[in-house]
């Protein structure tokens, strides 16, 4: 039988759902050259380079992650008189964070 289905960042989804007799089956994929990477070392090149083991969507979504908190740990803080006074609320938050260290620390 022959199935279509398209490969998505490390993932082959078939086109229409499709259901098989066992869970571990073996497949035949026919895919052409120019859509391949040549193979080194049982690796294919951009694993070798990345020496991750997430998959592709994942790494991208971490990158940028780790970049933005990069540029915020980087940035300069701002002057003194240029930071809003603490409203009650946040006053209140950090009383009660307080409390419970000083809770914790009792036990």
């Amino acid at each position: 039988m022959e199935l279509n289905a398209i490969y998505d960042k490390g993932r082959v989804k078939f086109i229409q759902p499709v259901r098989f007799v066992r869970d571990r089956i073996n497949i035949r994929i026919v895919v052409s050259d120019d859509d391949v990477v040549p193979m080194k070392n049982g690796q294919s090149e951009p694993m070798e380079a990345r020496k991750s083991t997430f998959p592709y969507d994942l790494e991208g979504q971490s990158q940028r992650l780790r970049e933005r908190l990069d540029r915020i740990r980087h940035a300069p803080l701002p002057p003194n008189d240029a930071i809003p006074p603490l409203t009650e609320k946040q006053t209140g938050r950090m009383e009660a964070f307080a409390h419970r260290g000083d809770l914790r620390r009792e036990r």
